[in-house]
């Protein structure tokens, strides 16, 4: 029973087409003894789920005592029967808002739901594997979060077809819209599309899809499928806050310029111009899939310093020790002298430094001088004539 914005009444068709802009009339009594503020506001229902707001171009209006005012509002009409609930609402003298009758009403399509077209091949973007997946991940925040449909036309004949997208974030604010281009299709081809957010704190963001279909021939427009409502998306990502980054460096391996193999840790003697190498061995100790990536500084016997960057990596919990996954760097022996380089591990969605080996030693370079033969002291000075 209403305090003091009492619904008397709920007008609407009792069915409607598809795509038809609905008319919706809802009248309000005050039953209070002064003038206060009162609005109302619409939810549509389809199959149980809010899926749109009716829009009423008068948000609120001042009503005196015993008095009446009927607010007129419109939706478009979806491929599907709906139910409208009107919810009143009357302004108090703490500043707020409060709700206080309802009152509901059914509206039939007027011909069953065609099959026009529909969503498939829903997917979601995994920011940790960079890869395309059908179930929601879980990664920590500071990626993006993405869906990607893909519209099919079912309806037997040429259609035209576009996609709208609504992103939420973790608060259920619409953050990002977006529209595709109209479409035409032929029958069984399709189109894709995806919407992405980048999220910056800990929680569940979500989306909204949805597919619009008309004839060849024109308008009227007609909401043939969709995931999500215009008010609540579905989930497209759990985002968590940075984990703990548990990765390190196992070991590591020196390039053999004469066997081009590598070998233990121990420094090599190399010649003044040949490659030198180090390869480093990392693992994740986590529970979770990884970024990774070995870096290398390397320290000339001059004391210049170079860096050498691996590439980066997603790596799997898990692994066997000769799994473990493996970067080897190189570069040129350009001094004489001993050569030292700093190992560096860097892993997680940044890619910070977690752990580090420096100054190893590499490798020693020397001046090339040809080798000495063994009968070098028994060279003859002169020849006798006989």
């Amino acid at each position: 029973m209403a305090q003091y914005a009492d619904i008397l009444s709920v007008e609407v068709p009792a069915e409607a087409n598809a795509g038809e802009i609905v008319d919706v009339r809802v009248e309000i009594k005050n039953l209070y003894t002064a003038v206060i503020s009162v609005k109302v506001i619409g939810i549509i229902f389809v199959k149980g789920i809010a899926w749109a707001y009716v829009t009423f171009p008068t948000t609120y209006v001042n009503l005196d005592p015993d008095h009446k005012y009927q607010f007129w509002g419109y939706f478009t009409m979806p491929n599907n029967n709906v139910v409208v609930q009107a919810v009143s609402y009357w302004y108090g003298a703490d500043g707020q808002w409060h709700s206080d009758d309802v009152m509901v009403k059914e509206i039939k399509l007027a011909a069953p739901p065609t099959d026009l077209g529909e969503l498939q091949d829903i997917r979601y973007w995994n920011a940790l594997t960079s890869t395309w997946q059908s179930s929601v991940p879980s990664f920590p925040y500071n990626n993006y979060a993405k869906l990607r449909c893909t519209a099919v036309n079912t309806s037997g004949k040429d259609y035209y077809f576009y996609m709208t997208w609504y992103g939420f974030n973790i608060y259920g604010q619409r953050l990002y819209q977006h529209v595709t281009q109209v479409t035409k299709l032929a029958s069984g081809k399709s189109m894709t599309d995806s919407i992405e957010i980048f999220c910056n704190l800990p929680g569940t963001y979500s989306a909204t899809c949805q597919l619009w279909a008309s004839s060849v021939s024109g308008p009227p427009w007609q909401l043939v499928d969709w995931i999500g409502t215009l008010d609540i998306g579905v989930p497209i990502a759990y985002v968590s806050g940075v984990p703990e980054i548990e990765a390190s460096i196992d070991t590591w391996h020196l390039w053999d310029w004469e066997t081009n193999d590598w070998v233990r840790p121990s420094p090599t003697s190399v010649p003044l111009n040949e490659k030198i190498g180090i390869q480093g061995v990392a693992k994740n100790e986590g529970d979770t899939t990884l970024r990774m990536r070995i870096d290398v500084q390397i320290r000339s016997p001059s004391g210049a310093l170079q860096m050498v960057l691996g590439d980066d990596r997603y790596i799997p919990p898990g692994l066997w020790p000769y799994d473990y996954p493996k970067w080897g760097l190189f570069w040129y022996a350009t001094e004489a002298g001993d050569w030292e380089a700093d190992l560096i591990l860097r892993a997680g969605p940044s890619l910070e430094v977690v752990d580090r080996r420096d100054y190893i030693d590499v490798a020693h370079v020397a001046e090339y001088a040809p080798p000495v033969s063994e009968f070098s002291e028994f060279a003859i000075s002169s020849f006798n004539k006989v």
